[in-house]
């Protein structure tokens, strides 16, 4: 924890305005700087995720807050949500980046008593803890880089791994925690919803490369890496059609969330070594980020009032998505990952035009005579061995 708070440059900020020890009321005061950022985090009139209402939103986060009184890493992890979107809106204001790092290294302090543990009085805390310190594993990376932090490809890599480990702390804190958690009627049917199952039986015609990526998979891997890799290719799918879709109660970023919750840890170690076959299950999930049309900026577009049915045009909203004080999941984070798994997949593998579609290499010099941008490019492409 200190590395990465010495990576961030922020040593002397290790410490954030502290939330002292109980008062006489047993709650944590909080100082000015923190309640400026909590008046922030309250005070948004706006639905998290675009199948909530604003009214919902609001009553959730009252909720939230709440508990967070009596539990010091929630307040944290939320005091860093809210400084982190009042970076992303004013990133000129370095002090807000700094706020938001030092509260997020406090929150994972003081959660580590508590993390293993199962009880009625956590589940609940743990729960919103684990989503939100999800959300800003995701978001920093890329904001990091406004704070002038200079940041290299191969960290860029492993802070979208460590964002996947975070999100599988989801999943490990609703199944430690299942009992509690439906004694309080949370999670319901309306979070974290998997109907994955319904769009099972046409998925492989509504994707065709589907069944390429699955043939390459099991060509590539065996054993408990065949299996691993085989379901998270068939849930990206999933994912992507449940997105097409657009079904009640799915919100986009939920969606995107939900895959990283399920990704198998020998996945992740197959990115972290590099792995070339894994590598374009990544690229397929880059793509997944950086479409529009996939992942609408809900919490933006609500400060501007324009809502679910109303976006008639997705070309409009890529500004605002870029933009947008709430957008918490930045495009930029897709963009460099992508450019890097682009990179990845030059060096390890052999590439060459299909033959029977182009010709040969005349084939490759009509395409790239006639449109920088080919609407089809069939290629042969084998993993090299490494």
């Amino acid at each position: 924890m200190a590395a990465h708070g010495a990576r961030l440059g922020i040593e002397s900020l290790s410490t954030p305005s502290p939330l002292p020890s109980e008062n006489a009321n047993g709650h944590p005061p909080l100082a000015l700087d923190d309640l400026r950022l909590l008046h922030h985090w309250l005070k948004v009139d706006a639905a998290l995720f675009e199948d909530q209402d604003a009214e919902s939103g609001r009553r959730e986060r009252d909720e939230q807050v709440e508990l967070a009184f009596a539990h010091p890493y929630l307040m944290h992890t939320i005091l860093s949500l809210a400084a982190l979107e009042l970076f992303h809106r004013e990133p000129e204001k370095r002090e807000y980046y700094y706020q938001a790092s030092s509260h997020n290294l406090a929150a994972l302090s003081h959660v580590r008593p508590n993390i293993t543990q199962s009880s009625r009085e956590h589940s609940q805390p743990l729960f919103i803890f684990s989503a939100f310190t999800s959300l800003y594993a995701f978001a920093e990376p890329p904001l990091r880089l406004h704070a002038g932090h200079t940041q290299s490809c191969e960290d860029t890599l492993n802070d979208l791994f460590q964002a996947f480990r975070m999100g599988r702390g989801i999943l490990a804190v609703m199944s430690s925690n299942e009992k509690h958690l439906r004694e309080a009627g949370k999670p319901n049917g309306e979070i974290w919803p998997d109907e994955t199952d319904g769009v099972m039986p046409t998925l492989e015609s509504d994707y065709p490369q589907l069944q390429v990526l699955l043939a390459l998979v099991d060509g590539r891997f065996d054993g408990d890496h065949r299996t691993a890799v085989h379901e998270a290719v068939v849930r990206l799918f999933a994912i992507m059609s449940l997105l097409q879709r657009r079904p009640a109660n799915h919100s986009s970023a939920r969606l995107i969330q939900t895959w990283t919750m399920h990704v198998d840890t020998s996945l992740i170690n197959l990115w972290e070594a590099q792995e070339p076959v894994a590598l374009i299950i990544l690229a397929h999930y880059a793509i997944l980020f950086s479409e529009p049309s996939a992942f609408i900026p809900e919490w933006s577009l609500a400060e501007e009032k324009v809502y679910p049915d109303e976006r008639s045009n997705l070309e409009d909203l890529v500004l605002s998505f870029s933009l947008g004080g709430r957008a918490y999941i930045d495009r930029n984070l897709a963009y460099i990952e992508l450019s890097i798994v682009i990179a990845a997949l030059v060096l390890y593998f052999e590439w060459s035009l299909d033959g029977e579609k182009h010709g040969g290499d005349r084939g490759m010099e009509i395409v790239e005579r006639s449109n920088v941008n080919p609407e089809e490019l069939w290629v042969d492409t084998r993993p090299l061995d490494k």
